[in-house]
């Protein structure tokens, strides 16, 4: 192996090239395999050895990481240039690579210099040893001025300012999830955080040549570590990205609350608005090559941070004062409490960079404390100071709670959208980077490709943004799944792998049992947050259930002047005066050029009807979506005077005259306005009001109320009696379109069971006979059908259990908490203070929520490990029957349906064979018509008959 000793240095003056010892012994350790023979190949010794180096030359992915990471510090931002196959990959024979100092320096590309070099993993040791290449590498470079190094004040900055993130923002949220005493583990992770971080430090000096995180990660677990490693930190900067978008248009929306509009037949609010504006203005940054000014502007984070906590401060003395207030402890929330915490931690991505870059190492460790230390004290005093001024009523971002009216707000809002601009693209860009490495030719490298990758990335998010736009469960989903493996888990694990010789056995134990808690509480903040986030999703169910409980006591006698009316809107696109859009954009604000554009998509827009095979005429018209109206924001606070989904509209008024013709007159008024009619034939009083096609009944639901649900079924089944079908496609009508139908009251309703016998009736005849005549002569029982394919059966659910799984997914969705309207209605007006599990039935609430509460033994010890899906719950519930042995002969991937149901038919012995037919008293002679056996069974036709067996 050649090497220029008088490059690296070896010959020069200690006291001209050197200002420490550490820098001597750094240059030493670089230079000291040189000493022997410089013409002379060799292999490196293993993991453990102090003279340890990592080999020149390896093209596993990423190589881009060091240089994206160094973007994130702040303090030294680098100039990117686009990312070249040559300085890359290459020739493996003629690579020339330069060996340096870890260090920032600007005239060398960190793109020419690879991190990772070859690795070779020891199967029989299960060590991976790091080896240096076989081939002749030259290594040409010199030991980079000292002044391109960061000093501790710098190095210190830039930890600071990795910390000091958006997770500060949610703090007092966490504090009212989880309570007061959850602030002991903000204190408590900081010092495991910082704990990991010196066991980074550890690992970086393990070894010359380790740099970077993935790094560490292929020195401890070979190739496989280090991807495992650049996918998390990767997943770990997109969920930041996500929340940048959430939070952009959170704040903005608060600005601007009336902003709406409607695109391609979708109403998008505010919040989705400002996100897809915010985007758009983001969008540029994110193409440019040069980011050195973004990286100068995240250097403020730490200011940003600072002036956020003087505005929320100046908000409590000046105008909102300081409240007492919140619970101790709360256990059931604490998980997302532990998740957004550990965000606030997440910098464990930029330390070994942050490391590397310093002018004295050894002073690593003090730059943790001081960071950690300062983030704590800043983390602690929002939270403590977010939560005494806004209470339980406080957002997943203290700025949306603050008054908009105050210049503090506003100048907080400002902050949050700069911190936004500027952030985003230096968090995107390392991703970006990477995908644009995996690019294999030089002509797809473009910059055209590279501006393509960046937009689509940017588009994804917002899309997730929009889809999932809960700021703190998305965080703390992100700080649980993500940011515990990379704070906790990992460096434990690489300390462990790399040193573990080394150490003693407290350290080693020490390792383990953080290494294992930070798995448990990880497992533990993703599962509460994957169900927060479900949770607050919502569905129609809420509104049915919660008017079901609305109109309870409305057939007592002692009560109040109550009076409900179910209003049903015409769909007519040649009666909506085209007007009051415009009247109604107007009114919100929206500006003149936006209107116009709205107006021509409706005005121009000209439908015709196809009669007889030719057009009849134009009429305009424009689609109408179903999105039209929103639910109510709030149930603690407001009274709940109507529910809305789609054209069904429910109002709550007093049951006085006087009353009943205000709401009428409204009504007229908003018809003669809009041009819309009232579909007088799906409009009622209470009396038998049916609310989303389902009966709102104050009494216990009786096989008449279910009426509706029974027709239906029979009209479908009318419907395809008609055609002629084979066994395979009825049991896929049953099983998508039927139940469909069933599982749509089930998942509302405790549905009797005469009702439940009659539609798996109504089924089997339909299977069997094509229609929904008598089911005579089936060939195998409705119950074993229901039962698994493993167990024999089709694997057709069993209403009754899955009706019951439905209303113990009901309890799941209380004991999930916020999120639903039915659920916050529950607990303002029902559940108060006390908790669910031991919470008394009280005499006046619907019979419907007397059977849930009946059902919390059961739920008890199904759900008490925390919630579950309705399959899950009921897959818990189902009776398990015996298995079989040959399911996979018939139901294997790529299966015949129509042969694999004929062959289920064999395996159970249920063909018409004759004999079959002989004992059902069809026929007089049971002879084998191939061979003339005198009895024609199945293990006849299959196994015995000597017709067949020749066919």
């Amino acid at each position: 192996m050649k090497i220029d000793e008088e490059d690296i240095g070896v010959g020069l003056d200690r006291e001209d090239a050197f200002q420490t010892d550490d820098e001597e012994n750094r240059a030493e350790r670089v230079c000291g395999h040189a000493e022997d023979d410089t013409e002379s190949d060799f292999t490196f010794p293993s993991r453990n050895s102090s003279n340890n180096f990592i080999g020149a030359n390896n093209s596993n992915w990423p190589q881009s990481y060091r240089e994206s990471m160094d973007m994130l510090k702040g303090a030294t931002p680098q100039s990117l240039s686009f990312l070249k196959i040559s300085g890359v990959t290459g020739s493996v024979g003629s690579t020339s690579s330069t060996c340096k100092y870890p260090s920032l320096n600007d005239e060398f590309s960190s793109l020419g210099n690879p991190l990772v070099f070859e690795a070779v993993l020891d199967e029989e040791a299960h060590t991976p040893n790091l080896i240096a290449s076989q081939q002749s590498i030259s290594i040409n470079g010199s030991i980079p001025p000292l002044e391109n190094q960061c000093s501790f004040i710098q190095a210190l900055i830039n930890g600071i300012n990795v910390l000091s993130g958006i997770g500060l923002l949610t703090t007092p949220y966490a504090v009212k999830e989880g309570g007061w005493l959850s602030l002991t583990l903000l204190v408590i992770f900081g010092i495991v955080a910082c704990y990991t971080g010196v066991l980074l430090k550890r690992c970086l000096e393990s070894s010359p040549g380790l740099q970077t995180y993935p790094d560490i990660g292929q020195a401890a677990f070979g190739v496989a570590g280090r991807l495992m490693i650049s996918v998390i930190l990767y997943a770990e900067l997109y969920a930041a990205c996500v929340e940048y978008v959430i939070m952009m248009s959170d704040n903005l929306s608060t600005i601007f609350p009336n902003t709406g509009m409607h695109f391609a037949g979708i109403y998008l609010d505010a919040p989705q608005v400002f996100a897809i504006i915010g985007t758009l203005f983001i969008l540029p940054t994110v193409w440019l090559r040069d980011l050195s000014l973004l990286s100068y502007l995240s250097v403020g984070g730490v200011g940003a941070s600072i002036l956020m906590v003087l505005c929320l401060l100046w908000i409590g003395v000046d105008h909102a004062g300081f409240h007492q207030g919140g619970t101790s402890l709360n256990l059931s929330n604490l998980p997302i409490s532990v998740g957004i915490y550990s965000f606030c931690y997440a910098g464990h991505s930029v330390f070994p960079n942050i490391y590397s870059s310093m002018r004295e190492p050894s002073q690593f460790p003090f730059v943790l404390i001081g960071s950690f230390t300062f983030c704590w004290i800043l983390s602690t005093g929002i939270a403590i100071s977010g939560f005494l001024i806004f209470g339980d009523s406080v957002e997943s971002q203290f700025t949306l709670n603050m008054p908009t009216n105050f210049l503090a707000s506003k100048v907080a809002i400002c902050t949050v959208v700069i911190i936004t601009i500027s952030k985003y693209a230096l968090t995107l860009t390392p991703i970006a980077l990477s995908l644009e490495e995996l690019i294999s030719s030089t002509w797809f490298r473009s910059y055209g490709v590279s501006i393509l990758i960046r937009t689509a990335l940017v588009i994804s998010t917002l899309i997730v943004a929009m889809k999932v736009p809960f700021f703190a469960f998305v965080m703390a989903l992100a700080g649980s799944l993500l940011a515990m493996l990379i704070t906790v888990v990992f460096p434990c694990a690489c300390y462990l792998s790399i040193l573990g010789d080394r150490l003693s056995k407290l350290q080693i134990t020490v390792c383990i049992c953080i290494g294992v808690l930070g798995l448990i509480i990880a497992g533990l903040g993703t599962y509460a947050s994957i169900i927060r986030i479900a949770g607050q999703l919502g569905d129609i169910i809420d509104n049915t259930l919660l008017a079901q409980e609305l109109v309870r006591d409305y057939n007592r006698k002692n009560i109040s002047p109550r009076c409900s009316l179910k209003i049903d809107l015409h769909k007519a696109f040649d009666s909506l005066h085209w007007g009051f859009i415009s009247a109604t954009l107007k009114a919100i604000g929206l500006p003149s050029l936006f209107i116009n554009w709205i107006e021509l998509c409706f005005s121009t827009a000209r439908y015709s009807i196809a009669f007889n095979g030719s057009l009849i005429g134009y009429f305009k018209g424009a689609k109408v979506g179903k999105n039209l109206f929103a639910y109510h924001p709030k149930c603690k606070r407001n009274g709940i005077t109507h529910l809305s989904f789609a054209d069904d509209l429910l109002i709550f008024c007093k049951g006085t005259v006087d009353s009943f013709l205000g709401v009428t007159s409204v009504l007229d008024m908003f018809y003669e306005m809009s041009g819309l009619k009232l579909n007088a034939s799906k409009c009622e009083l209470f009396a038998a009001l049916r609310y989303l096609g389902i009966p709102l009944v104050t009494r216990k639901i009786s096989d008449k109320d279910c009426v509706v649900l029974i027709e239906n079924i029979k009209a479908k089944l009318h419907q395809w009696s008609t055609k002629t079908l084979s066994y395979v496609g009825r049991l896929e009508l049953k099983r998508v379109v039927l139940f469909s139908i069933t599982n749509y009251w089930c998942r509302k309703l405790f549905l009797p069971l005469s009702v439940l016998k009659k539609v798996e009736q109504l089924c089997s005849r339909f299977f069997w006979k094509g229609s929904d005549r008598s089911a005579f002569g089936a060939r195998v029982s409705w119950q074993n059908i229901c039962c698994l394919k493993s167990e024999g059966g089709l694997g057709i659910k069993d209403l009754k259990t899955w009706n019951r799984a439905c209303m113990l997914s009901l309890i799941k969705k209380i004991l999930a908490g916020e999120g639903s309207l039915w659920v916050a209605w529950l607990k303002s007006y029902i559940l108060k203070e006390n908790d669910f599990w031991n919470a008394g039935i009280r005499p006046s609430v619907s019979w419907s929520l007397k059977k849930i509460f009946k059902l919390r033994p059961e739920a008890f010890s199904i759900l008490s490990p925390g919630a579950k899906s309705v399959r899950c719950i009921w897959d818990s519930i189902w009776v398990r029957h015996p298995l079989v042995t040959w399911q996979k002969l018939i139901w294997f991937p790529f299966h015949i349906p129509k042969h694999s149901l004929i062959t289920w038919m064999a395996f159970i012995d249920r063909l018409p064979t004759k004999a079959r037919l002989l004992r059902m008293g069809l026929i007089n002679d049971s002879h084998c018509m191939f061979c003339e056996n005198p009895l024609e069974n199945r293990d006849h036709l299959f196994l015995h008959c000597p017709m067949v067996g020749f066919l």
